[in-house]
């Protein structure tokens, strides 16, 4: 599952949605978005990647604040603890790829029987592990920190030297939705001044998860600032490496990565590019493209109708003409001066037009299902 608040991530949901179906064909992937914010257009190409689109209302930042940029809109991501009709769902961001199969987490779902929350621990929560547990280096698959939470509680939440989320990086989450918790999370998360608002829903489910929590390694999410702060990590994770994150630079918004970024960046064009070739993006956009939104539907046949009203009126009334006795003359159904002759002629245009609205519409409808790739089963 991922989320899609502005047209901006478009390109990002679209190659996450791929490599997510390169490893998993099967599972089900569901995307979060606001319809008002994404174009009918890119839905339908969205879906034709994969995509189950689902609509959600965007949940506001509490205390009347107001974040930076796209933090404003994360506090939607909590309406996934309400979808009870999944077992657990795995949500990663949409500027984030998947390199391996990942599915494998749900056995952890099932495997503990009081599970509730796990996530990859944070870049600077990952300093904080290697500065104060240097005997452990953190890099093996069942890496722990059993001094985690004390270095937190006496270490940072006592001397105020620095203020960070408690467990993880909620951009790659495995959670068990559970109706009653969400309604939990819609109560405590307008407590005022119980959390760092900076760090939007991150601080929330961090504070709300404490100590109840399970910590994914960091190979199933690879921050990119990680190779800011630990640059060998890269050439040693990477075999091992489930997802890369694209935090600090995203490249369907920049061209040019930092000096440090350059494979990676490098990784995601090749899949772009692979993804291209697979489905045809450009024969998909121009499918899309022709396909009219229920709005936008609703205004043609509106104008239409319109139009046949507008006709109709301004037509003037016509003279009265003595009967000709003439064997020549043209019949009243052909008679180009005929009242119901031209009503007729205008009616037969709006239903010629109607009908090639129609015809249109299905031709795109049915050419889309045809690159669409084979439906996916749900997960629940």
């Amino acid at each position: 599952m991922s989320t899609l608040y502005n047209e901006n991530y478009f390109k990002g949901s679209l190659l996450l949605g791929y490599t997510i179906k390169k490893y998993h064909p099967n599972h089900a992937m569901y995307l979060l978005y606001f319809p008002s914010q994404i174009s009918t257009s890119l839905v339908c190409q969205l879906e034709a990647i994969g995509w189950i689109m689902k609509e959600v209302e965007r949940i506001p930042v509490p205390w009347d604040g107001h974040l930076y940029g796209n933090f404003d809109d994360q506090f939607t991501k909590l309406q996934m603890w309400s979808l009870a009709e999944f077992d657990s769902i795995i949500y990663i961001d949409s500027d984030a790829i998947v390199l391996q199969r990942i599915d494998n987490l749900f056995k952890m779902v099932t495997a503990y029987a009081n599970f509730e929350f796990a996530a990859a621990p944070d870049v600077l929560d990952w300093q904080i592990h290697t500065k104060f547990n240097a005997g452990t280096n953190g890099l093996s698959e069942g890496q722990g920190n059993e001094f985690r939470e004390y270095i937190l509680e006496t270490i940072i939440l006592k001397t105020k030297t620095i203020n960070l989320p408690s467990c993880g990086f909620i951009g790659f989450i495995i959670l068990k939705p559970d109706i009653n918790v969400y309604k939990e999370m819609m109560r405590v998360h307008k407590v005022r001044d119980s959390y760092n608002l900076d760090f939007a829903e991150q601080s929330f489910l961090n504070e709300f998860y404490k100590f109840r929590h399970i910590q994914l390694p960091l190979t199933y999410n690879f921050n990119l600032a990680l190779m800011e702060f630990y640059p060998n990590l890269w050439p040693i994770l990477f075999p091992d490496i489930k997802v890369i994150h694209f935090t600090v630079q995203k490249p369907f918004l920049t061209k040019i990565p930092y000096k440090m970024f350059k494979e990676p960046f490098e990784i995601w064009n090749s899949l772009y590019s692979e993804m291209d070739k697979v489905m045809d993006l450009t024969k998909t956009r121009i499918k899309c493209e022709n396909i009219l939104s229920p709005s936008d539907l609703f205004k043609y046949l509106l104008l239409s109708i319109l139009f046949l009203f507008f006709v109709i009126f301004s037509i003037p009334p016509q003279p009265a003409v003595e009967a000709s006795t003439s064997v020549a003359s043209a019949s009243p159904l052909n008679d180009p001066t005929n009242l119901n002759f031209l009503l007729q002629q205008q009616q037969n245009q709006f239903m010629e037009s109607l009908a090639k609205v129609a015809l249109r519409q299905q031709e795109a409808i049915y050419s889309n299902s045809a690159i669409s790739v084979e439906q996916p089963v749900s997960i629940s």
